[in-house]
């Protein structure tokens, strides 16, 4: 609990190196990880700008779990920030493709990639 309580201040403040070596002493102590465990990892790194660390980290976790639509949408949203709307859009398909369903915050990531990138069609 304390150790996911820290790496969530990590992700908030996109301290994702921090967040890493904190994620290192949870696995070298034998604490249980999960979803959102990863979760706050993709955060932070996507808080930063990261967006090839929040994918390392999505695929290190889908090594082990099965993905939420909450990850998904954490990368989604990160590739939107980096005006990658063909990233944004491929993401919202791996959202389709473990069986969840888009929604509004979905598209807005994916219409969102496309403004930064000067794409609006």
């Amino acid at each position: 609990m304390v150790f996911n309580t820290v790496l969530k201040a990590c992700a908030n403040s996109g301290s994702a190196a921090e967040a890493a070596k904190w994620h290192g002493r949870m696995r070298a102590q034998g604490v249980r990880v999960n979803v959102k465990t990863f979760g706050k990892l993709v955060e932070a790194s996507a808080k930063r700008g990261d967006l090839r660390t929040a994918r390392d980290w999505f695929q290190r976790m889908s090594a082990e779990f099965e993905p939420n639509d909450v990850v998904i949408h954490t990368v989604m949203d990160a590739a939107a920030q980096a005006g990658l709307p063909e990233e944004a859009a491929a993401w919202l398909r791996k959202l389709e493709d473990v069986g969840l369903q888009p929604n509004g915050v979905s598209f807005g990531s994916v219409m969102h990639a496309c403004a930064r990138a000067g794409r609006p069609e």
